[in-house]
């Protein structure tokens, strides 16, 4: 039984995850590399100050590594011979890739990790690729082929491929060759999402807001939301891993924590965790706002410590992740009435915050003027409508309009004048 998983970080050893006889872990920081100029740590959770980080810390922080669904939990650990309920032995298959730059590797499998001359890249047809994401559509867990060498986790719910894109080709990568995208089709289709989060992100972008590059992937009669991934960076022709984690792995909290219905995020705790580590702390907790009221516009749904994350730098230097996650839950509730549609972040849900209370909270909760919080709110509501018009002229050039996504535009447009109405007030 394997012991321990290698933690490396841009070709050099992080240190390890041990594992005692009682599936009990243990973080331990290479003394090479906490002694490295401009080291960071694992997680803002766990501080390179101390060597050796207990259970408590390290295996909560590592479940969010991997898919919240059960059943994809439970077939992984069937086609890889692990324990269902063991992050280390999920981990162990699967942590080659993972969110972030720190790849979780074998000790058979580490000078193949370690060789940086090594890359391998198997591409894709478009057949295969039509054919992924049919196995994916019906199999959250069929993420990766049986041939496949190269395998790769992420957290949340939706089912998803992270895979290489080069601009024209699609490719499964192994050993220390990084994914540069991640695909993401649901189940369900019909409810449109793909083209919900992908007109929702463009538009953040539009309004000057940092979120992700996205654009709609077609392979046969199979759709997915192609989405280019924050923490690789491209350099000399390649591409490295950047260090990040979700708000809830920096303040050291369970998943499960996460998850619970009706949970929304502390404010004042993330306002506290940007302006302790973030380079720029005010710009950060600024672009939280901005993001807390742009979800409010759209009708957003829950926004969660999940939905946002941080990069961590050089000796550990944070600052806020561009926004991966905005959807908007209009076509299934376009009469809705604004009053009750929280900011999502402190807002009880379902709650009737009404005009200046609703920003007077969230700007106690951010510690900013209120006057400023409810003039950031009116200054993105009169340039929604407009910035819709100029991402949906964009889709139309690009030939991936359709009709949801044409009656989206047309609800976020009337909504957000309605909201401009109210906050007129």
């Amino acid at each position: 039984m394997i012991d321990a998983l290698v933690l490396v970080a841009d070709g050099r050893i992080m240190g390890e995850v041990r594992r005692d006889d009682e599936d009990r872990l243990a973080l331990v920081y290479d003394a090479a590399w906490r002694a490295l100029p401009g080291a960071w740590p694992l997680s803002l959770s766990m501080p390179l100050l101390l060597a050796e980080h207990e259970h408590g810390r390290v295996e909560p922080w590592l479940r969010r590594l991997l898919p919240d669904d059960d059943v994809s939990l439970m077939r992984w650990a069937r086609r890889y011979g692990a324990a269902p309920r063991s992050v280390f032995d999920l981990l162990a298959a699967v942590g080659e890739d993972c969110p972030g730059a720190v790849q979780l590797v074998r000790p058979d499998s580490l000078d193949a990790v370690l060789d940086g001359k090594a890359v391998t890249i198997e591409w894709q047809t478009r057949g295969v690729m039509a054919d992924r994401l049919r196995a994916l559509r019906k199999d959250p867990a069929a993420c990766r082929l049986p041939r496949d060498v190269g395998h790769f986790t992420l957290g949340g719910a939706r089912s998803k491929i992270a895979l290489v894109f080069n601009g024209q080709h699609w490719g499964v990568p192994s050993g220390r060759t990084p994914t540069t995208h991640i695909l993401v089709q649901p189940a369900d289709l019909a409810d449109g999402y793909v083209h919900n989060e992908h007109l929702c992100l463009r538009l953040a972008r539009m309004l000057g807001l940092p979120a992700v590059h996205t654009q709609i992937a077609t392979f046969e009669e199979e759709t997915a939301l192609a989405v280019e991934r924050y923490d690789r960076l491209r350099d000399n022709g390649t591409f490295r891993r950047l260090h990040q984690e979700d708000l809830g792995q920096a303040m050291g909290l369970a998943a499960a924590r996460n998850r619970r219905p009706g949970r929304v995020p502390p404010t004042h705790r993330m306002v506290e965790l940007l302006r302790a580590h973030s380079g720029a702390p005010q710009d950060d907790v600024w672009t939280l706002v901005h993001a807390a009221i742009l979800n409010w516009l759209i009708a957003g749904g829950p926004l969660t410590l999940r939905s946002f994350s941080i990069l961590i730098g050089a000796e550990g230097r944070v600052r806020l992740a561009p926004l991966h996650q905005l959807h908007s839950t209009l076509p299934d509730r376009p009469q809705d009435a604004i009053q009750r549609d929280p900011t999502g972040l402190d807002a009880p849900p379902g709650s009737e915050l009404a005009g200046q209370q609703r920003w007077q909270q969230l700007a106690a909760a951010a510690r900013l003027p209120a006057l400023d919080v409810l003039d950031a709110a009116r200054d993105l509501a009169g340039r929604v409508p407009d910035a819709v018009s100029q991402v949906m002229a964009r889709a139309r050039a690009e030939g991936t309009v359709d009709p949801a996504m044409s009656r989206l535009a047309e609800l976020l447009a009337a909504r957000a004048r309605r909201c401009a109405r109210q906050l007129a007030f």
